[in-house]
């Protein structure tokens, strides 16, 4: 398994932005090649961006590998070609082995044995509450609200939208009905055919993005792109915090809008941002939106289009706190992309200091672990741990079950400490500091939650010092060093506030005069 210190993690990340130009020119070429229509390059830019970058990460995590000893046999396999842009662990397993086929000179299995295929994937349907936040505001709106990242109740998402109902119009993310059409299986080959018989230093990367590419950055390209076109809902402000991470149709979308004269606002949506050294998705938001919002901190190399917007108070219990509650990183043995906590090693280190955390808790302390999702974590680390161990059912939103909890601990820098620690909750963190790196800007902060008993650099350290509050962490919580350290920290990187409404219209208003 292939570990990144924070200088290596930082040389290859910086080799895969580097390579991300032509990766964009590659996307072209083979929308041209397939479509038989050139693109404009800034479009392909604009929608295919984030897979683009994952793709290089992607390839530069497989020329560190030794990958001869974990080559993929010569059996032919069938490489299913994603519907949509949205990349999972799956995909990125997938290409992981085609990555090691195209580095070991098997590619001629890839291009001949194997078979590409369409996912079978159904169309999004509009949700219920979809449906009813669609019927506030007009189809005249200048500020259309697009797939925010808030987590209250639906009710108060709900009385929010109704609100704000003449400044902003919650527009739900429109989708095209689309088949899946079938993958143009010779094109996409005879492009990675030519690429590899090439002398390109990019033979590789042109020959991944011809055979992987989803059918919506192909196939289905200037079906989206016609279909954005056609729509008259024209706002002068488009704002989202997730949309252009997770829909091509609201890409394209918005490629037509700017053409237009329309601009796109993006907002934070996720941990990370602002604290990691580099961080993909920062790096993508920035790049994408004409404005984008964070938690609170800024950048003085984007004094201008990067600036602080409180965001929604998570929804909490309004219950008495009670018990210990582990919230755990996503736990996968695929590298996702070249970030901390999205790399095998990187998560193999947590799971490891998250044992040494439970087995170093005394006897009486009974424990629960949340996993992340479908991503659980594993649980036989933990056999005949002395502590007792529950597992959350995941039935409750994470901010609701970690307001309930006396203690919240968390495993990793994510989202979810950053929301207990806006919300005040009791927090431990701790992390190994040889796999991580924050920015200058941010170490001082760390650094003063690390002085108060917050972050800890091993699981043993967190352990040692959860047993030494016996129980009861109010009086440390609550003492002038630890909320000092704590305010600090939030304003600048947890900025969440009950009145985020009134922010945000004050914002688009100010943007419009």
């Amino acid at each position: 398994m292939q570990e990144y210190r924070p200088d290596a993690l930082a040389a290859a990340i910086t080799q895969s932005r580097a390579a991300l130009p032509r990766a964009v020119d590659a996307l072209c070429d083979t929308i041209a090649e397939i479509s038989g229509r050139a693109p404009d390059r800034r479009v392909v830019e604009h929608v295919g961006r984030l897979w683009l970058m994952h793709v290089c990460d992607q390839l530069v995590h497989g020329k560190g590998h030794h990958v001869a000893s974990s080559v993929a046999t010569e059996t032919p396999m069938s490489i299913v070609v994603p519907q949509r842009s949205l990349l999972n662990v799956t995909e990125i397993g997938l290409r992981a082995a085609i990555v090691r086929r195209l580095q070991t000179h098997q590619y001629a299995t890839v291009l001949q044995g194997d078979r590409l295929t369409a996912a079978h994937l159904t169309n999004r349907k509009a949700s219920r509450r979809d449906t009813v936040l669609s019927r506030f505001g007009s189809s005249s709106a200048q500020i259309a609200i697009t797939a925010p990242y808030l987590k209250v109740s639906g009710g108060s998402e709900l009385w929010a939208a109704w609100r704000a109902r003449r400044e902003l119009c919650w527009d739900t993310d429109r989708q095209p009905q689309l088949s899946i059409p079938t993958v143009n299986e010779a094109a996409r080959k005879s492009v990675a055919f030519a690429a590899l018989q090439s002398d390109d230093t990019d033979q590789y990367l042109r020959a991944l993005i011809a055979i992987t590419a989803p059918l919506d950055l192909v196939e289905n390209f200037w079906v989206l792109h016609s279909w954005a076109a056609k729509q008259d809902f024209a706002p002068k402000l488009w704002y989202t915090a997730t949309a252009q991470h997770t829909s091509t149709a609201f890409m394209h979308r918005m490629a037509i809008a700017r053409e237009r004269g329309g601009r796109l606002l993006v907002h934070q949506h996720g941990g990370g941002y602002g604290i990691d050294e580099q961080h993909l998705g920062e790096d993508h938001d920035i790049a994408v939106s004409d404005r984008f919002y964070t938690f609170g901190w800024s950048r003085a190399d984007q004094p201008t289009r990067v600036a602080p917007l409180p965001t929604a108070m998570p929804q909490r219990s309004q219950g008495t706190p009670q018990g210990v509650l582990l919230m755990s990183l996503p736990v996968t043995t695929e590298m996702y992309r070249l970030q901390p906590f999205c790399l095998p090693s990187h998560i193999e280190r947590a799971v490891t200091l998250t044992s040494d955390f439970i087995f170093q808790l005394v006897a009486t302390t009974r424990i629960t672990l949340r996993h992340s999702g479908h991503d659980r974590f594993p649980m036989v680390r933990l056999a005949n741990a002395q502590a007792t161990i529950d597992e959350d059912a995941g039935l409750t939103p994470g901010s609701v079950a970690a307001s309930r909890a006396a203690l919240v601990v968390h495993n990793y820098l994510g989202t979810s400490w950053l929301e207990t620690l806006a919300m005040n909750v009791p927090t431990v963190c701790f992390y190994d500091p040889e796999f991580y790196r924050p920015r200058a800007e941010a170490r001082p902060f760390l650094d003063a939650l690390v002085r108060v008993g917050v972050l800890h650099y091993s699981g043993s350290e967190a352990a040692k010092f959860v047993n030494s509050l016996r129980g009861n962490p109010t009086a440390w919580w609550q003492s002038a060093e630890v909320q000092e350290a704590r305010e600090a920290f939030v304003a600048r990187y947890a900025n969440f506030n009950d009145n985020w409404l009134e922010a945000w219209t004050e914002e688009f208003e100010r943007l419009l005069s």
